[in-house]
């Protein structure tokens, strides 16, 4: 038997569930995306931190060295006090800021760890922009283009274009629930029985159903 109404719902339904395994493969291609532009991020910074730190560190013992010569002008009277404590008050400001940008260089290259499964502890070096890898390769298309393409693909904007289609056959599986049901049935039959006078035999009927 077959169901004409059961038959145009169930077109529709598969229709849905085709676009709902393409707003999961969109939602995939997002965490993927955001994976990249994090791993991106990170190796940027964690660069930048592989530069910059021993500078960091430099001038964090140039401080400290400044630091203590102040605290020998102050017990030797060789300036005036207003002064030295000025002097000193500038330094301990720029050790804490030094200290703070050492912590985050520091913390931007664990980051880095964590993305790309490393230990955290792990001394790891990072390649420069030295390398040829490196070098920003040209681009032919005008930004123009690479907006257009950008919003084509955003996974957000195709998940509601998704959304919308799926709504939309909603609405015709509702509409199509309101017309009369039609069944088709249809089956061949045999009997052994010898006193019968056919044996074999077709059926085959029409059943309409409002609900």
């Amino acid at each position: 038997s077959w169901n004409i109404l059961d038959l145009g719902i169930s077109y529709y339904q598969a229709k849905q569930q085709a676009d709902r395994l393409l707003i999961a493969r969109e939602r995939q291609r997002k965490v993927v995306n955001n994976i990249v532009r994090q791993v991106c991020d990170s190796y940027q910074k964690a660069a930048t931190a592989e530069r910059l730190m021993p500078q960091v560190e430099q001038a964090l013992v140039q401080a400290k060295h400044a630091l203590e010569l102040n605290h020998q002008v102050e017990n030797e009277r060789l300036a005036p006090l207003t002064k030295v404590l000025q002097y000193r008050k500038d330094l301990l400001t720029i050790i804490q800021k030094l200290n703070q940008l050492k912590h985050n260089l520091f913390i931007s290259k664990a980051g880095l760890a964590a993305l790309i499964n490393l230990p955290g502890d792990n001394d790891f070096k990072i390649a420069t922009g030295d390398h040829s890898a490196f070098k920003i390769p040209g681009i032919a298309a005008n930004i123009g283009e690479l907006e257009q393409i950008g919003l084509y693909y955003r996974p957000d904007l195709r998940e509601k274009v998704y959304n919308g289609r799926i709504d939309a056959y909603e609405k015709i599986k509702q509409t199509i629930s309101l017309f009369p049901g039609l069944s088709l049935t249809g089956s061949y039959n045999h009997d052994s029985n010898s006193f019968l006078m056919n044996n074999n035999w077709v059926e085959a009927g029409i059943q309409t159903s409002l609900k």
